[in-house]
C-alpha cells in the first residue's frame, strides 16, 4: 500500500506553527518563571511565621509550642488558610496586634516577639495573614504573614499563566493562518515550475517558468529555463540531424533503385551491366561511408572516442598525412607547403588525428582553385601544440563560420552546390574535443580559410 505523501506546503506550515507555538510558550514560560521567582524571593524576604494566640492565651502561659522552623513559603501557600482580615488593634506599647478574620469572626493575637515586622514596622493592612490550626489545640494557631504586595505579585503570576492558557488557542489559530499564507507564498513558484515541467512534452519544449523571485526559488526557475533552452536546442538539432541524415541516405538509395530498375527493364549487354554494377558499387560505398560517419558521431556523443587513446607523438602523423596529399595538390596546380616541429606530444590515437588532418586538407583541396596555396603548420606554442591549415580558397560567410562544425548544416547564402557542410568538420571537432583540444575557424569570403587546432602538451616523454 503506497504511503501517504505530505506536501511541502503542509510541512512548511507545520514547521512555522510549531516554531511560533514553541517561541510563544517558551516566552511565557520564561517570563512567568522569572516573575514567579521574583515574587517568591520578595515574599520569602518579608514572610514571618509564628504562634498566634487565641482567647486569654499568651507567650507566658503557653510552654509546649509546636516546631515552626521548617515551615516554608510553599507550605504556607498550599496548606494555610488565607484570612479576610477585618479590624485590628495594637497594644498600648505596640508589643502585640489583634487580627480579626471577617469570615469566622475569630481573633488572633500576634506578639512582637514572633512578628516584629507585622506588629511594629508595618501598619494595618500591609500584611496578608495565613493560619493553620494545631492538632488538639484550641488556644493557639500557627500564623504566617506576607507583605501584601508580594502576595499580590504571586497571585498576578498565577493570573498570567491562566490567561496565557486562554490565549494559546487564539495564538495557535493565528499561527496557522500566517503559516498558511507564508507557505503558500513560498511554494507557489515551486508549483509553477512543476506545472511547467508537466506541460513540456517531446513535441512542445517551449514552456518556460515566469517568476520575478530573486531568491533560491528564482535561481531554480532560471536553472530550469536554462535546462529547457538546452533541451529544446538539442531536440531541434537532433530533429534536423535525423532529417538531414534521411535526406543524405535517400539520395544514393534513390539512385540505386533507379539503376536496379533500369537494369531489370530490358536485356542489356555485359558491358552495360558492368557499368551499372560499377555505379551501384560506388553508391553503396557512399552509403557505407555515410553510415560509418553517423556511427562515429554516435560514439563521439557517448564520449567513447578517448577511451582507448594514449600518449602520441603527433609530428610523424602530420608528416605522413602531408606527404599523402602532396601529389594531389600538385596535380591540381595548388602550391602546398608544410612545416612540422618534432616531439609534438599530445593525447589521442594516430588514426583519429590522421583523420582530422585529412578532413582539413581535403576541404582545402576541395575549395582552393588552381594557382592557390595551402599551408600546414604544426608547432609548439604556449605549453601546447598548435596546428594550422590555411588556404586561399573561396572562404566562408559569417553564418557559415558560426555553424562550420554543425552536422549537415546548410547555408542559404550560397549556391545549392556549396550550401552543405556534411559531417567532415563535425567529426573533426569531435576527435579534437576528445583529445582535450580546441578548434577554431577564421575565414573571409573570397580570400580563404584558416583552421587552428590547439592541444595541451600531454608529456615531455616520447611514447613507447
Amino acid at each position: 500500500m503506497p504511503s501517504k505523501t505530505t506536501s511541502l506546503r503542509s510541512k512548511l506550515s507545520l514547521i512555522y506553527i510549531i516554531s511560533i507555538v514553541i517561541f510563544v510558550a517558551g516566552s511565557f514560560a520564561l517570563a512567568g518563571f522569572y516573575n514567579q521567582q521574583t515574587a517568591f524571593r520578595s515574599a520569602r524576604a518579608t514572610m514571618e511565621v509564628g504562634i498566634g494566640y487565641l482567647g486569654e492565651a499568651n507567650p507566658e502561659t503557653i510552654n509546649d509550642k509546636p516546631n515552626i522552623k521548617q515551615i516554608t513559603l510553599k507550605q504556607v501557600l498550599s496548606e494555610f488558610s488565607r484570612w479576610s482580615t477585618g479590624s485590628s488593634s495594637r497594644g498600648p506599647t505596640d508589643n502585640w496586634l489583634d487580627v480579626t478574620n471577617n469570615d469566622t469572626n475569630q481573633t488572633v493575637r500576634l506578639y512582637a516577639i514572633d512578628f516584629p515586622g507585622t506588629v511594629i514596622s508595618h501598619p494595618s493592612g500591609d500584611k496578608a495573614v495565613f493560619s493553620i490550626s494545631v492538632p488538639d489545640r484550641n488556644d493557639i494557631v500557627i500564623v504566617a504573614t506576607l507583605d501584601v504586595h508580594s502576595w499580590a505579585s504571586i497571585l498576578q503570576v498565577g493570573d498570567i499563566y491562566f490567561n496565557s492558557m486562554l490565549l494559546l488557542p487564539f495564538i495557535l489559530a493565528f499561527s496557522i493562518l500566517i503559516g498558511e499564507v507564508i507557505s503558500r507564498k513560498i511554494t507557489l513558484p515551486l508549483k509553477v515550475v512543476a506545472k511547467t515541467a508537466q506541460r513540456m512534452t517531446g513535441s512542445d519544449l517551449s514552456q518556460r517558468v515566469h517568476t520575478k523571485s530573486n531568491d533560491e526559488i528564482g535561481s531554480l526557475a532560471a536553472s530550469f529555463n536554462s535546462m529547457a533552452d538546452r533541451l529544446e536546442a538539442a531536440f531541434v538539432t537532433q530533429k534536423q540531424f535525423v532529417s538531414d541524415a534521411a535526406h543524405e541516405l535517400r539520395t544514393p538509395l534513390a539512385s540505386l533503385k533507379t539503376s536496379v530498375t533500369k537494369a531489370m527493364s530490358a536485356e542489356r549487354s555485359s558491358e552495360e551491366y558492368q557499368q551499372l554494377l560499377s555505379f551501384i558499387l560506388n553508391r553503396v560505398s557512399t552509403l557505407e561511408d555515410l553510415v560509418n560517419d553517423l556511427l562515429f558521431l554516435a560514439r563521439a556523443d557517448e564520449g567513447r572516442l578517448g577511451a582507448d587513446s594514449g600518449v602520441l607523438d603527433l609530428s610523424p602523423v602530420v608528416l605522413e598525412t602531408a606527404e599523402s596529399f602532396k601529389d594531389l595538390f600538385e596535380d591540381k596546380g595548388i602550391t602546398f607547403t608544410y612545416s612540422i616541429q618534432p616531439d609534438l606530444i599530445i593525447k589521442g590515437s594516430a588514426k583519429l588525428h590522421m583523420r582530422v588532418l585529412s578532413n582539413l586538407l581535403d576541404n582545402a583541396f576541395k575549395y582552393t582553385s588552381e594557382g592557390g596555396t595551402v599551408d600546414l603548420r604544426a608547432v609548439k606554442a604556449d605549453s601546447g601544440v598548435e596546428i594550422t591549415v590555411r588556404d586561399t580558397g573561396k572562404g566562408m560567410t559569417k553564418d557559415q563560420q558560426a555553424h562550420a562544425f554543425d552536422r549537415f548544416y546548410k547555408s542559404n547564402e550560397l549556391p545549392s552546390s556549396e550550401q552543405s557542410f556534411g559531417l567532415g568538420l563535425s567529426i573533426t571537432k569531435s576527435i579534437v574535443t576528445a583529445a582535450d583540444g580546441e578548434i577554431h575557424v577564421e575565414s573571409e569570403l573570397g580570400k580563404g580559410t584558416a583552421f587552428r587546432i590547439t592541444y595541451r602538451m600531454a608529456s615531455e616523454q616520447r611514447p613507447a
